[in-house]
């Protein structure tokens, strides 16, 4: 289906919306303890009425999740059955291609950040524990936990909370990331290497 097929209500329970009252429903982006939110279904639109923000399916993803365009895309063509590509003119569907690419960009930024950050809580939990600071140790933990057993939008709000608290460290962790995956890949084709070299040892042997 396309942007505009897609029902808002579907998406609204996809990304964890509670039930309605009338017509309005709670924010749960932000923990909303009212039922500020309006919801439109004939016109397949929202409103926020607290933080003055709407739209339709597409802009309620990219709030929901605090994402861009590409991200909340791809989102809705896993979750709710985009097919963003119909009814696009050739010049649409190759921005969308180009978006497209954007947005694994970032999600490999995302797994680099999440690789070389995961160890770097465990050792702050360590630091914690050894000087008795317990509301480290309970803030490390639960990012800890997050990264680990999180699902993707958890760990994607949590890149986009740690981003916003601390962009520069977040940087220099996607970049020891990358490190560690180039380190990883390059012992892998050692030892691929090193096996191959047994294998055909062992094979002359036999000869």
């Amino acid at each position: 289906m396309t942007l505009r097929e897609v029902p808002l209500l579907d998406v609204w329970h996809a990304l964890g919306g509670g039930a309605l009252r009338g017509r309005r429903g709670q924010a749960s982006w932000r923990d909303g303890d009212g039922y500020s939110v309006a919801i439109n279904v004939a016109k397949n639109a929202w409103y926020d009425f607290v933080d003055n923000v709407g739209g339709g399916p597409l802009k309620l993803v990219e709030t929901a999740l605090g994402c861009d365009t590409s991200t909340a895309l791809s989102w809705l063509e896993q979750n709710c059955n985009l097919d963003s590509r119909r009814s696009y003119s050739p010049e649409e569907r190759s921005r969308h291609a180009l978006l497209k690419n954007s947005a694994s960009q970032s999600a490999l930024d995302v797994e680099h950040w999440r690789s070389a950050f995961i160890p770097e809580l465990n050792a702050r939990k360590i630091t914690a524990a050894n000087a008795g600071d317990d509301d480290e140790l309970e803030r490390a933990a639960l990012s800890c936990n997050v990264l680990e057993n999180g699902s993707s939008e958890d760990i994607v709000r949590e890149f986009i909370r740690q981003r916003a608290i601390d962009p520069a460290s977040v940087a220099r962790f996607i970049e020891l990331g990358k490190e560690r995956d180039v380190e990883s890949q390059r012992i892998t084709a050692e030892v691929v290497l090193l096996l191959a070299a047994a294998q055909l040892e062992g094979s002359e042997r036999a000869a």
